[in-house]
This record gives C-alpha cells, structure tokens and sequence, in this order.
C-alpha cells in the first residue's frame, strides 16, 4: 500500500502546515503529498490505490470536491466548510453522498460537519482535531519566562505588555502564500517545529487560533483562546472545542488581572479526545489490498479527465479573479457600488451554473472512460471548446457594457 499526504500548497496560513505535520507521524512513509484543493485530478505513477488521512479543512474549490480513484480515504478529523465558493454551499455533500457513505463512517473535527453529514444522512461521528495528537518536541527549555501572542488584537497584545514584566513574543500564523510555496514540505514542516517550539517553552499561550491552541493542550502549554462570537469562524469550528478550552471574548479578557491569567491550567477533558484519535488511527491506516485492477489506466485518466479538468479549473479561477479584482476596484474607488454588487453576484451564478454542468458531464465521462475512449475524447473538446467561448462572451459583455 502506498500512503499519501494532504497538504495545502497554496495556505496563507500555517495552521494548514500543523495539520499536515501532525497526520505525518501516522503514516508508514510519504509516497505521494496530495493536494488538498485538487484531490480529483491526483494521479499516482501506477495504478493503484494510496491511503490517504482525509483530516483537515475541505474545500476553497468546492468545484473539485470529488475524489480520484486511486485516493483510498480514512475521513478523520474532517470539516466541511460551510463558505461560498463561486456560489457553491453544501450541494456537493449531497452529490457525494454515496461515496461518504461508503467510506464512512466520517470522523467529524466539529458538530458543524457532524450536522452537516446528519442532514443527508451519512455515518459519522465527531472525531476531535489531529492537532491534539502532536508530541511534545525535544527542545532545551528557554531561560527566561515568556508571554506569546498569537493573531490577538493590538487592545489585548497591549493590555498584557503593560500588566506584565515578563517578556511577551508575538507571533502570527499568516504566512506569505508564495514565498511559503518556494519552500519544500520538509523545509516548511521545520518551520511547524520551530513554532511549536516557542509554544512549548511558554509560560502562557494568548491566541485567537485553534489550531494554535489546541497544539498548545498537546504540547503542554498554559493555553487562552480569546474568541469572537460573531464570527463564522468560531460558530463552525471552535464552538465544538470550548468545553476543553479556557476562553475569553475580548471585553471580559481586559477586565481580567494578569496575575490570575498566569496561574491557568489547562484542563485535561482534551486527553479522551487525543487518545482516541490516536488509537482509531493506529487501527484504521493500514488496510488489506484492495482490487486494483478496476481502477482506470493512468495514462487514460491523466488524458480524458485530469488534463481537461485543469482547464476548466484554470478558466473559472481566471473568472473569478477577473470579478474580484473589478469589485474591489470599483468598490474601493465609490463607483457603482450596487451596480458591481448585482454584477458579481451574477457572475458567481453563471459560474456556478458551469460548475453543475461541468459535474454531470464529467460523471458520464468517467463511467464511459474504457468504453470508447476516442469519441469521448472528441465529444469532451467539442463540449468544452463550446463552454469557453460562451463563458468568455458572458463575462466581455458584463464588464464591457456597463450601459
């Protein structure tokens, strides 16, 4: 069995990188890093079938939602992003059902995932994040005692320097996407430890990042979430985390004196969690052979579905770069504010109408993938020729004629 890992080329956050760095201690080896925005297109070197831990945060490009045939999935520690993308909600969930279902049951990292899969009625349970699972790192213990900061706002960061004399290190879980995508893995996995490092040797942790804090109950490290409960964010997935967290909204976090700040522990309800995960992981990431002789030609798929699937993938980003970027403009410059709103809401509408028809098109295809290879890669240029072109004249019109 070959085994895979998911990664996020593109982050800007290296919350993404921690996930990635914590599901590789269960893995045998690396054959494959699997990219978690295009697993459909992923293509091994033979045909074969390669374990992959689908933990993480699925998906920007919801368009991409369905997996390659050679992916063989262990769902832990998933979530499910209730974001819009190019239109797209939760319909994928249920287009996909059947191949949830037969990979499930699906371990949920939160109850927004767990309700999610409830309403169409695939198996799950809530697994917890594979965060809670890192080990504690070898590293000489710092000198002096410290404060760390992590993504809180310039009140909070403030409010601690001034109540404080211990020193008090700021650090940031926001990265730059493309100095960061120069990087190897393994350079960027160093990066991880070098952070979990500082985390560890802290005498307290202030972060408004789960998957700062919850590395911090792993490592061992007096931990305070400071949330905002407006936020999608904390409503999708920290609320799941509150009961083995200590929490602050950031009125009542100014009002509370340093001093008993600094006498927190952690509490331990997080160990139930980090053991079972760790157990059912163990359990699950070897799997006997499967047969892989139903699996399609490489070179055949590679041909009839992943080369003209990134071109697809490739014209809708351009889109919607090209909408993004003429919002903002006109947005910023207190143009036709309503005038953009309706047009970009339009163009998201028409990308999400190819999105549903690229869908069934590329269903019928791959069922028909070794049944006539040659017709149906005539039928697929012709099809696509047609989808650009008009694709193309919808978006001139819209920003050409602003009549």
């Amino acid at each position: 069995m070959k085994y895979g890992l998911i990664v996020f080329r593109e982050t800007e956050n290296i919350g993404d990188d921690i996930q990635s760095y914590a599901a590789l201690k269960f893995l045998p080896k690396v054959d494959y890093y699997v990219e978690r925005e295009h697993m459909d297109t992923f293509v091994p070197n033979n045909k074969e079938y390669v374990r992959v831990l689908m933990s993480g945060w699925f998906l920007h490009n919801k368009y991409n939602f369905d997996f390659s045939p050679y992916i063989y999935p262990f769902f832990i520690s998933t979530h499910l992003s209730s974001y819009k993308t190019y239109g797209i909600e939760n319909e994928h969930i249920k287009l996909f059902a059947p191949y949830l279902r037969k990979y499930g049951p699906i371990g949920c990292r939160d109850t927004h995932t767990h309700e999610l899969l409830d309403k169409y009625k695939i198996d799950n349970y809530i697994s917890g994040c594979i965060t809670l699972t890192i080990d504690k790192l070898k590293t000489p213990k710092s000198k002096s005692k410290y404060i760390c900061c992590v993504d809180v706002s310039n009140e909070v960061e403030e409010y601690i320097k001034q109540n404080t004399k211990l020193k008090v290190i700021t650090k940031t879980h926001r990265l730059d996407k493309k100095e960061n995508m120069k990087l190897t893995y393994e350079e960027r996995f160093e990066n991880v430890r070098n952070l979990l490092k500082v985390y560890q040797n802290a005498t307290l942790v202030v972060t408004s990042r789960l998957h700062c804090a919850l590395p911090c109950l792993a490592l061992g490290t007096p931990v305070i979430l400071v949330t905002d409960d407006n936020s999608i964010y904390y409503k999708d997935r920290i609320n799941s985390y509150l009961y083995c967290l200590s929490y602050y909204g950031e009125k009542d976090f100014l009002k509370t004196p340093i001093a008993d700040l600094l006498k927190h522990k952690n509490k331990n309800s997080y160990l139930e969690i980090r053991n079972s995960l760790i157990k059912r992981i163990k359990d699950n990431i070897n799997v006997p052979n499967s047969d892989e002789e139903t699996l399609p030609d490489v070179k055949t798929f590679n041909n009839i579905y992943v080369k003209r699937k990134e071109k697809i993938n490739k014209l809708l980003d351009t889109l919607s770069n090209n909408y993004k970027e003429t919002f903002d403009e006109n947005y910023n410059l207190k143009c036709e504010v309503d005038y953009w709103k309706e047009n970009y809401n339009n163009a998201l509408s028409d990308s999400k109408k190819a999105v549903s028809i690229n869908d069934n098109y590329w269903r019928k295809e791959y069922n028909d993938l070794l049944k006539n290879k040659e017709e149906a890669v005539k039928a697929n240029d012709d099809y696509w020729r047609k989808e650009y072109n008009d694709l193309l004249e919808k978006y001139n019109q819209l920003f050409n004629n602003k009549e």
